[in-house]
């Protein structure tokens, strides 16, 4: 059950397993919304995933 935070102009910039506070809504897991900001958001994050599992962080 996803909880969504998004900016003023309407797109999501977090996400959350339970509603963490105000301004936090309630999305269906298998929307395309929230479906591509998880997509950009590994993305984004893969870099330094690979960094540490090289440097024997995970």
């Amino acid at each position: 059950m996803p909880y969504v935070f998004k900016n003023a102009q309407g797109r999501i910039t977090g996400s959350a397993s339970e509603n963490i506070g105000a301004g936090w809504e309630f999305v269906e897991d298998d929307t395309r919304e929230y479906l591509e900001f998880l997509e950009s958001a590994l993305t984004e994050i893969a870099p330094f995933r690979e960094s540490d599992i090289q440097l024997g962080g995970y």
